[in-house]
């Protein structure tokens, strides 16, 4: 009420200017820009324009970081797991259970194109942890050799293969599950029975989850035989597909997978993953464009 009428109509005074620390020097502050001189007065000047600007800065960086990390991380994925955990060339499956005479027969009817051959007996079950269920691949065999085509391996330390009574299972699903040597896991083998067996060893493993075991496990556990009517094969021979074809033309054979298809695949989603991380440190560098001009 005291202030005159045209003297609250007028805008009110900004305060009054602080000269920055760079000011007092002129070598510096001279061979600036008009343009640069305002940013650092502006940043200098004002205490919240300044942790803005830091604090965008930072997560611009933090972003850029991340992106380039999860491309560390999965670049190498499929070398790993194409050469040195599934180390086997072909998926072979069957119509009927093999005994012990028709996969000697098998294996050396194909000597001179396999260099390596493990019949397996493969289920599809569920591993219980508390309230949280996971699908896992069983895969049980007897034969020694099942080490040379599929690696068993943690921190470039090997796993042996467990004995009787024993399973090993991926990194992934123990991590998940909360589960380390030594702890016991629970399997549900249908919709109601569920059988408990203890952890002799962890493995890495980056597709699928897998738990390994002997066909004597298998069957004491679930108190069936192990039904072999898959086998893991590798090959020297440079060209796989005709390999593929001359096995698809065996006995009872159903089919053949051959590894490389999916290893395409996967490295196919891996370099789609390259576009997404591209786009995540094109939008940090526009958003620390954004923050400092």
């Amino acid at each position: 009420l005291i202030e005159m009428p045209a003297q609250l109509l007028r805008p009110k005074a900004p305060q009054p200017g602080k000269r920055v620390l760079l000011e007092y020097i002129p070598v510096l502050w001279n061979r600036l820009g008009f343009l640069r001189k305002v940013s650092i007065r502006n940043i200098l000047r004002y205490k919240r324009r300044f942790f803005m600007t830091v604090l965008g800065i930072a997560g611009c960086t933090a972003l850029i970081v991340a992106a380039m990390g999860v491309r560390d991380s999965i670049r190498n994925i499929v070398n790993d797991q194409f050469d040195t955990i599934t180390i086997y060339d072909y998926n072979i499956s069957f119509t009927e259970a093999q005994n012990q005479q028709q996969r000697e027969k098998f294996i050396q009817k194909y000597s001179d194109v396999l260099s390596r051959c493990v019949f397996v007996c493969t289920d599809e079950m569920d591993v219980i942890n508390g309230n949280r269920i996971k699908k896992i691949s069983v895969i049980a065999t007897d034969d020694p050799n099942i080490t040379k085509v599929v690696g068993l391996h943690m921190n470039g330390q090997s796993v042996p293969y467990p004995r009787f009574g024993k399973v090993v299972i991926n990194d992934k699903l123990a991590r998940e599950l909360n589960l380390s040597q030594g702890d016991t896991i629970t399997i549900r083998y249908d919709d109601v029975n569920t059988v408990d067996a203890e952890i002799s060893g962890i493995f890495e493993n980056y597709l699928e989850n897998y738990l390994f075991m002997t066909a004597e496990t298998y069957e004491s556990l679930f108190g069936k035989e192990a039904v072999y009517k898959n086998a893991y094969a590798g090959t020297d021979e440079e060209d796989l597909y005709s390999v593929s074809a001359l096995l698809s033309k065996g006995e009872d054979v159903t089919s053949v997978s051959v590894l490389n298809d999916m290893r395409v695949m996967v490295d196919n989603m891996m370099q789609s993953l390259d576009y997404i991380i591209l786009l995540v440190i094109a939008c940090a560098c526009t958003l620390g464009f954004v923050v400092i001009y």
